[in-house]
């Protein structure tokens, strides 16, 4: 009857074991430290591989994580903005500890990517990716949002921009 299905229907609950099967299945290959066996000079990279204190293991975990929510993930391997106005050597990047970073890319982030044959291998062409940035503005903090595109030797950056009188996107 009516009044039945509606007492069965406000009394039914739905157990979500979407996160618990989740860390269950991402627990097992990450159970051991992740190990990189002979090579001596990737030591202290493996120490904090995306500069934010994260080791190689706890990253991968995520990526995996990452990959079994939603299928698929990427990593953007980048390196920190410098001043390209003066030339620069090697030497002027270890002297500064500038090296090079992971980041993870979740897939919806990922607005277009496309590949080409080059030397006989298919490899990415373009790719835009969405990014966002909490900046401090004052006493608030603003979100600043931009798309990142990645072509083999180029990449540009577009920053949405806000009206300076009313601090409100353009």
């Amino acid at each position: 009857s009516d009044s039945n299905y509606k007492d069965r229907l406000h009394t039914t609950t739905l157990l979500n074991m979407t996160e618990l099967t989740l860390e269950s299945l991402v627990g097992k290959p990450f159970s051991d430290p992740v190990k990189i066996e002979d090579a001596p000079e990737m030591e202290e990279f493996l120490k904090d591989v995306d500069l934010q204190g994260d080791a190689v293991g706890i990253f991968c975990r995520q990526w995996f994580r990452e990959g079994i929510a939603k299928s698929f993930a990427h990593i953007l391997i980048d390196m920190p903005r410098v001043d390209m106005t003066v030339p620069r050597t090697l030497a002027d990047d270890i002297a500064e500890k500038n090296r090079p970073y992971w980041t993870l890319i979740s897939p919806e982030n990922v607005l277009f990517m496309s590949f080409a044959k080059v030397d006989g291998v298919i490899k990415p062409v373009h790719i835009r990716i969405w990014e966002t940035e909490i900046e401090q503005d004052g006493f608030a903090e603003r979100v600043v949002n931009r798309i990142r595109v990645l072509e083999p030797g180029w990449w540009w950056i577009y920053e949405q921009r806000l009206d300076p009188r009313t601090k409100k996107p353009i």
